[in-house]
């Protein structure tokens, strides 16, 4: 097989797995209620396999690489402020679930630094399908 034919598959392969992706974190992120917010328990109900599935999609959003290291810092300090009783009552529960969805995809959880693109979870489909599919 020539190496343009592997290359468009690769490239198909990466369309594909991209949108299947980004289309069924958005569809749990606006079919699923926003429950009561919570900084230490998940979501979704995780005791059952559709919700550690759909807690699965959220950290594997790749719309979350496109996110920029200050969006991705004030998501922190939202979830810091929120977490001190700083937050305010104007906050709804969805925005903190979207600042959480953020800071879990993108910064380490003990460092607090931002993970590069190509080490996190989102990045997986993104970065590594090519290097799969041209083998």
């Amino acid at each position: 097989m020539s190496l343009p034919l592997r290359l468009g598959g690769a490239l198909g392969g990466l369309v594909g797995g991209l949108g299947v992706v980004v289309a069924s974190a958005a569809a749990v992120d606006s079919a699923m209620p926003a429950p009561k917010f919570s900084a230490t328990t998940s979501r979704f109900e995780t005791s059952s396999f559709g919700g550690r599935f759909a807690s699965m999609l959220t950290v594997m959003d790749p719309s979350t690489l496109l996110a920029s290291d200050e969006k991705i810092k004030a998501a922190h300090r939202l979830l810091t402020d929120f977490e001190a009783g700083k937050a305010g009552e104007a906050v709804t529960d969805r925005e903190l679930w979207a600042a959480r969805k953020l800071r879990d995809s993108a910064m380490h959880p003990d460092t607090k630094e931002i993970i590069p693109g190509p080490f996190r979870m989102a990045g997986y489909v993104p970065y590594n399908v090519c290097l799969i599919k041209a083998q």
